[in-house]
């Protein structure tokens, strides 16, 4: 899984580091990530990747996201509370949104990254699946197995919208 996740690193950095189309057979770098790299994002603004690594567990149970800087080379890291499935990053407000799922217990969460700082804002025990960021609305949107939540960004309210008892979003 590692190998997929190295590949995956090396397409986006040929992507987006490189100020010209790349061709399939430039090879720009490669840099050592967690393990099982999941989901990916770019900060516009400084060109770091952000990569959740869904089979990455700290010594406290909590997981890592791998912070790359393609202009130094440098490889880093943010903590998590559960290991970091799927990411979404608001570069102006120097946020990461990070959808948790620890499958030994069956847990979720979100927690809310500085990048100024490193440090972790907040958590909630909600998400597992995808994330999304509205900046517009100052909104990010999470969604678990049977819910959606809207949770303002700047308050950290939530309205949180559930499947009716017995039923599913995902098809049978």
């Amino acid at each position: 899984m590692n190998r997929i996740g190295i590949g995956l690193i090396t397409i986006l950095v040929l992507t987006v580091a490189t100020p010209r189309a790349a061709a399939a057979a430039d090879l720009v770098a490669t840099y050592p990530v967690g393990s099982q790299p999941f989901a990916i994002v770019s900060d516009q603004s400084d060109g770091r990747l952000y990569v959740a690594n869904s089979g990455t567990r700290t010594g406290s149970g909590g997981g890592r996201v791998s912070v790359v800087d393609p202009a130094t080379n440098a490889v880093g890291s943010l903590d998590t509370t559960k290991p970091s499935g799927l990411l979404a990053l608001d570069s102006a407000a120097r946020r990461l949104y990070s959808s948790n799922y620890d499958a030994t217990n069956n847990s979720v969460s979100l927690d809310v990254l500085d990048l100024t700082s490193g440090g972790l804002v907040m958590s909630s025990q909600v998400g597992g699946l995808g994330v999304a960021l509205d900046t517009t609305r100052s909104r990010v949107f999470v969604s678990g197995g049977n819910y959606l939540v809207a949770m303002n960004t700047a308050t950290f309210d939530m309205d949180v919208k559930s499947v009716p008892f017995g039923e599913t979003w995902f098809a049978d």
